[in-house]
């Protein structure tokens, strides 16, 4: 008799409310990926998300860039080199990594495509375009492409390798804490494209090399990209 109300409640639970730490042969088999999937769709972050995209969606231009906002982050934009494409590999960066997908993205992407022979000597503007088409087209050749001219613009060092910048990044980073930021962008592109292995280790162990004693890398930014 205890041994039915036990499973009554049991099913009731299943039925109604999520699915129970125990599992039985009827249960179907769970999947991680679906099941992550299930909790976006129910979570209000996702409605959050959804609100950021179409208001950075309404800030594009109709060539496809994004450029000065003007007041908080403005100035650091205007004094970059390349400001446009930096920018613009930065928000589609976001929408393509928060799963975005649609004709504002297309437009960013295309943009940066015609105008990356402008910036063959800025490894940060490459660096955040590259991020944006590993998250968009990993397998495409574009990203490729990119990913091959930030290859040949590393620099060597007693570490491992690393990219610098004479300017300043979004987040006001020099020296060091810049070299730090692109980096971390450069490797983790490549490696979100599944690129330049060799290359990705030695950046790996410049950045793990170049932590402070206090485990951050001089900046805000650096420490959260490294």
């Amino acid at each position: 008799m205890r041994r039915s109300r036990v499973k009554d409640t049991r099913r009731q639970k299943t039925e109604c409310g999520p699915r129970p730490l125990l599992r039985t042969h009827k249960d179907p088999p769970y999947s991680a990926p679906l099941a992550w999937r299930e909790r976006k769709h129910r979570h209000p972050a996702h409605a959050v998300i959804e609100r950021a995209q179409n208001w950075l969606i309404a800030q594009q231009s109709e060539d496809g860039a994004w450029r000065i906002p003007g007041h908080t982050h403005g100035v650091a934009i205007e004094r970059m080199a390349n400001p446009e494409i930096g920018l613009t590999g930065y928000v589609a960066w976001t929408l393509a990594e928060s799963g975005f997908k649609g004709k504002a993205l297309d437009k960013a992407l295309a943009y940066l495509e015609a105008h990356l022979d402008e910036a063959t000597e800025n490894s940060y503007a490459l660096a955040l375009a590259a991020n944006a088409f590993a998250a968009a087209q990993p397998e495409g050749k574009t990203t490729k492409l990119i990913l091959q001219t930030l290859d040949g613009m590393k620099t060597p060092n007693e570490h491992g390798v690393a990219w610098t910048t004479e300017g300043q990044t979004l987040c006001y980073s020099r020296g060091n804490s810049a070299s730090v930021e692109i980096t971390a962008l450069v490797a983790y592109a490549m490696q979100q494209a599944g690129a330049f292995t060799p290359t990705v280790n030695q950046a790996l162990s410049y950045l793990v090399a170049t932590r402070g004693a206090s485990g951050a890398w001089g900046s805000t930014q650096a420490t959260i990209l490294a």
